[in-house]
């Protein structure tokens, strides 16, 4: 329910946020063991369920969203503005948007490498990354990564 406007009915809903310029509002919900995002009222991508999802994330100018999803198969990917990004055996961390709203990144992990996505490319393998923050302009990200000892 927002402003004592009753939404849709479902079996668990959770972790709801309000984007940035407090016009719109996500969370996360479940029907029938399947789980969705919700925002403004409707399902974030109408046809698609998930095995499991996390707490979805506005954009700096509360015009974007992204969360991650996990298939049935176990498979997980981040969704950014309803598009699927590539499938990952886990996500690491946290979604973050550049300051301009412009870019995302996260960190993933495939076969034991570990990667730095940004725009939804998958960047060079690593043993590990640690800390990632985009530039004040946006253009730029900067991460921490090890290979071998």
């Amino acid at each position: 329910m927002v402003d004592e406007k009753p939404d849709q009915v479902y079996d668990w809903a959770a972790e709801l946020i309000f984007s940035p310029d407090s016009q719109h509002v996500a969370y996360m919900a479940q029907q029938s063991g399947k789980f969705f995002v919700v925002v403004d009222g409707k399902r974030a991508l109408p046809n698609s369920e998930f095995f499991s999802i996390s707490k979805p994330v506005f954009s700096p100018d509360s015009q974007r969203v992204a969360y991650m999803a996990r298939q049935f198969d176990k498979q997980i990917m981040v969704v950014v503005d309803g598009k699927y990004g590539p499938y990952f055996d886990d996500i690491n961390g946290f979604i973050k948007f550049s300051p301009d709203s412009k870019r995302v990144a996260y960190m993933a992990v495939r076969n034991g490498n570990h990667f730095m996505v940004v725009d939804g490319k998958p960047g060079p393998a690593y043993d590990s990354i640690g800390t990632f923050f985009f530039s004040p302009d946006s253009k730029h990200v900067a991460y921490v990564a090890q290979q071998g000892k």
